[in-house]
């Protein structure tokens, strides 16, 4: 905010009145002030960019955020409110799947709120059925490090791999009703291709599969 912006504010702040543009009578107001920044304004006091008289008046009661990395028990509560805007707006009812939940809760999240908002809607347009997965996620999201690679008893680059292929490949089958040929052609490969990674990956499961 501009150094004469400021003026105002503190001058609207002290004397609890506005005027209209172009007016000349003063206005009386009642109001409270709930204010946020992600600057160090002592900092831009210093450099005198920012008034020490307005931040005074501001910081009455300061409430310091943790950034979401360090409130991970705040991301699933944001990841179903988004979600579930999303499906009002829309008038669905898509989920999202654990292996995708557990990368999100694992992200750094330099954006914070705004970063996940706009992970989710993207995620939901990418998303055909009924189940947000690993594969709707940002290509970011999916690089393997310590904090979003699965856990696993060894490290080595192909075991992980093998985990996330394995986590795609159960997500397809589960939207797909565990149904081989759709989810075959939901990943874009031919039955016997699925058949043997289905072997390789040892995936098995009660349901009964229909070709």
């Amino acid at each position: 905010m501009p150094l004469h912006m400021q003026a105002k504010l503190l001058r609207v702040l002290q004397e609890n009145e506005i005027e209209r543009i172009g007016g000349y009578e003063p206005i009386p107001i009642d109001v409270r002030v709930i204010a946020a920044t992600h600057q160090d304004l002592r900092k831009l006091i210093k450099e005198k960019k920012f008034r020490e008289d307005l931040f005074y008046r501001l910081n009455v009661i300061n409430i310091k955020i943790p950034p979401l990395r360090q409130r991970k028990e705040d991301i699933l509560i944001f990841i179903n409110h988004f979600l579930g805007q999303l499906n009002k707006k829309y008038k669905t009812d898509i989920t999202i799947s654990q292996r995708a939940v557990e990368l999100l809760l694992n992200h750094k999240w330099q954006g914070n709120i705004r970063e996940l908002r706009n992970v989710i809607e993207s995620a939901y347009v990418l998303t055909e059925k009924d189940i947000l997965g690993v594969k709707h996620l940002p290509s970011n999201l999916l690089t393997f490090s310590p904090n979003t690679a699965p856990e696993v008893k060894g490290g080595t680059l192909d075991f992980i791999l093998n985990e996330f292929e394995k986590d795609i490949i159960l997500e397809s089958l589960m939207e797909n009703n565990y149904k081989i040929s759709k989810t075959a052609k939901d990943l874009g490969i031919h039955r016997t291709t699925l058949y043997k990674k289905l072997e390789r990956l040892n995936i098995k499961f009660s349901k009964d599969i229909a070709e």
